[in-house]
């Protein structure tokens, strides 16, 4: 059996027409666990699907076994489709009551959201300081896939927003979804390079997602820190693999907020290369800046 991304190949050619007969009659399970499957990322909560344990990150549930279709170990219950005519083989598809439902609680629990993203989904997300926001968000980054550079001063809710866009990309949409911090991504690219079995360590993992986040995106840098070869260098091939694969880029920066003492254009010469720079528009072509005071409790005033 060859298994890819959730689609299986079976070859049934040696198998007897008794057994092809069980299998389908144990596609049937007169007892079986109905579920409300909620249509919102913002309700998955809600109905006990994404949760906080005892550990650091939210756990993703999963949807109960429909009894309608073939069961699965790894709950990712699947549905067999007639062989295509010649007999010897035939494909099989992720149920739609169950298993594709699951399949998408499993890519939002490997996002490894800390414990804090419980409840902050788009549908909670506070839009009295940016009205355009959700249009923006709707027709441009959701439905058409463009690339999105989002900016705005500390505390303004940047986070909250890319944990709500996050969900909603994999939940509504069955995106692929890969969300990042910048500084930690970096480090983890430098520790790969001991690793032998990698070519090319800071690339081979684009081929499994449509939607790449990079939070904290050249944080440290708008208030004057020196950029070194090494990260101006690994920046700007990182965005330019990501722009040949298609994949969509969604940056979230301080960078190019008034408050900071360097302009925003300086900053980026000096993290990106020229060539990079020039092709930033491609990359995000959606640009917002986050309006709104810090929703972070001051320190002295607790």
């Amino acid at each position: 059996m060859k298994t890819t991304r959730g689609l299986e190949r079976l070859d049934f050619s040696f198998f007897t027409e008794e057994f092809k007969e069980a299998l389908r009659l144990n596609a049937v399970h007169p007892k079986h666990e109905s579920v409300d499957i909620p249509t919102e990322s913002s309700d998955l909560e809600k109905h006990g699907l994404l949760f906080a344990d005892d550990g650091h990150t939210l756990k993703a549930g999963r949807v109960p076994h429909c009894g309608k279709c073939l069961k699965s170990k790894a709950s990712l219950h699947y549905i067999m489709i007639k062989p295509d005519g010649n007999g010897r083989s035939t494909t099989s598809r992720l149920c739609w009551k169950c298993g594709a439902f699951n399949k998408r609680l499993i890519r939002l629990e490997r996002l490894r959201l800390p414990k804090e993203a419980l409840n902050r989904s788009l549908g909670t997300f506070d839009t009295t300081d940016n009205p355009k926001l959700v249009s923006i968000l709707d027709a441009d980054i959701l439905k058409a896939n463009q690339g999105l550079y989002l900016y705005g001063d500390y505390g303004v809710g940047k986070t909250h927003l890319i944990y709500g866009i996050a969900r909603e990309l994999i939940w509504t949409y069955n995106r692929k979804v890969k969300l990042v911090n910048y500084h930690e991504h970096l480090e983890s690219i430098k520790r790969s390079f001991d690793d032998k079995d990698h070519s090319s360590p800071q690339y081979d993992f684009l081929k499994d997602y449509n939607t790449i986040i990079i939070d904290e995106f050249g944080g440290g840098y708008e208030d004057g820190k020196k950029v070194s070869q090494w990260v101006k260098q690994t920046t700007s091939e990182m965005l330019m693999e990501m722009h040949k694969a298609e994949i969509q880029v969604i940056l979230v920066s301080n960078i190019g907020h008034n408050g900071h003492t360097r302009p925003a254009q300086q900053v980026l010469k000096d993290l990106l290369e020229h060539r990079v720079l020039n092709r930033l528009q491609e990359i995000c072509p959606v640009k917002y800046e986050m309006m709104g005071r810090s929703r972070r409790k001051c320190f002295f005033n607790n």
